[in-house]
């Protein structure tokens, strides 16, 4: 284990703090987790060069919420950097965090849909990747809420509402414009990705034969 700390550098000191964090980073850094496993296992015969956009912003989205784990999302330091800059009533840390969590996940769902062949159309492509992304944010929501129930904490503390009567509806929302935010922006950047790795692996299988 000390190895595997030197390889991150990562203090030990900081992978006992990790251990002991609670179930909701947990369940966080599982989400960061279960998409790339996901997304490598469909693609694993895939070169990580011709999907760099997508690899790239599933290392981003787990590293906010990798850090958003060790600090808990209501006291990550950029986040009251932020409040303070922006002068915010609030941490905005776990704003970011539901942003991405419909940024990314609504790319991966487009991908295996158009290199899956299960959806025909571009307006049905983006309508079920946003389905995808709001299905997986609310299904994060009530995980949080179970959870909170559970483990008999108070849900406040627990789900890092900060007083926010709204938390819930706000993370959903957020989900929702990161995925319309990442259809509109990056699509195209996508599709050329996309082509560029069907044209080689043609080629492969053209050289096969």
């Amino acid at each position: 284990m000390a190895d595997f700390c030197r390889v991150i550098h990562l203090r030990p000191a900081a992978f006992h703090r990790i251990q002991n964090i609670g179930s909701r980073n947990v369940a966080d850094g599982g989400h960061a987790g279960a998409g790339g496993v996901t997304h490598s296992a469909v693609h694993r015969s895939t070169i990580p060069a011709d999907v760099v956009l997508l690899y790239g912003l599933i290392v981003v989205h787990a590293l906010v919420l990798i850090v958003g784990g060790f600090y808990t999302y209501a006291k990550v330091p950029f986040g009251f950097w932020l409040e303070q800059t922006l002068s915010l009533s609030r941490n905005p840390y776990d704003r970011i965090g539901h942003l991405l969590q419909g940024f990314v996940p609504a790319l991966i769902a487009r991908e295996l849909f158009i290199r899956g062949g299960y959806v025909s159309g571009k307006k049905m492509t983006v309508f079920l990747s946003i389905c995808v992304v709001m299905f997986i944010s609310s299904c994060y929501e009530l995980i949080e809420w179970a959870a909170a129930l559970s483990l008999g904490q108070g849900a406040d503390q627990f789900l890092g509402t900060q007083g926010d009567p709204w938390d819930t509806q706000s993370d959903m929302f957020m989900a929702l414009l990161g995925s319309i935010l990442a259809l509109v922006t990056l699509s195209r950047v996508q599709d050329g990705q996309i082509r560029q790795l069907e044209e080689k692996k043609a080629a492969s299988k053209q050289v096969r034969e």
